[in-house]
């Protein structure tokens, strides 16, 4: 189930200043609390900071009560740098679930030569505009921040490298309701994965938040299977300091 979170995230993100694609790359930590129905499932964390001149983009969804019973942690570690042109460029993602080797795995990206190798294999050709799955996160959200009017941007499509396998990801969004949370009450755009008919993830990304999602549902068949609320976001200087 907690597997689910890591493609139940399009975008995280906080500070409102201009260019938009600027402000979606901005150092920042954020808690959402994890919920099944009236059950709460625990909490997860997730993190950009600078790395070297570049960015890493971290999770950590930790379980509590029933939930910490039937799995362990689950850890996405994404870095990435942002070329010349402004292109996000993937460089290594990590996904580690605790006390499951076969679902945990690494990817290694070589943008020189347009590849990528999974857990240390032969390298494959590589979309340029391709993300790993943690990065399309911030791919989304920098989409939305760059549009004259989000709620009208239609739909698109990504390319991520998953494994071993190049997936296109179809978004779509629409104008969203007031969302209450621990955090605040926010207006919001609408924001779902549609290339699924059986699975389908949900967003409500807070435009006075740099679309930072303040809910997101993870739906099977109709009915929610785990949903995340915002509870608190704080957002950091370069060097790591609150601010």
């Amino acid at each position: 189930m907690w597997t689910a979170i890591r493609h139940s995230l399009i975008a995280l993100g906080l500070l409102a200043v201009v260019p938009a694609q600027a402000a979606v790359l901005s150092p920042f930590t954020a808690t959402y609390r994890a919920s099944h129905g009236i059950i709460g499932l625990g909490e997860a964390t997730f993190e950009l900071s600078r790395d070297n001149g570049c960015w890493r983009w971290h999770g950590v969804a930790n379980p509590s009560g029933l939930a910490a019973l039937l799995i362990g942690t689950v850890t996405d570690d994404s870095r990435f740098c942002v070329t010349d042109s402004g292109d996000l460029s993937p460089r290594q993602f990590r996904h580690h679930e605790a006390d499951d080797a076969e679902d945990s795995y690494q990817l290694s990206f070589n943008p020189a030569e347009a590849t990528a190798s999974h857990n240390g294999g032969e390298a494959f050709d590589v979309p340029a505009d391709a993300v790993d799955p943690f990065l399309l996160q911030i791919a989304a959200r920098r989409w939305l921040a760059d549009a004259e009017n989000p709620a009208e941007a239609g739909a698109r499509e990504f390319t991520v490298v998953d494994e071993d396998e190049i997936k296109t990801y179809r978004l779509a969004v629409s104008e969203g309701p007031s969302v209450e949370t621990a955090a605040g009450s926010f207006k919001t755009i609408r924001l779902a994965r549609v290339d699924d008919g059986d699975k389908q993830l949900v967003f409500w990304a807070a435009p006075a938040l740099d679309f930072l999602p303040v809910r997101v549902e993870h739906r099977k068949d109709g009915s929610t299977q785990i949903r995340l609320d915002l509870q608190s976001v704080e957002r950091m200087d370069e060097s790591g300091g609150s601010i």
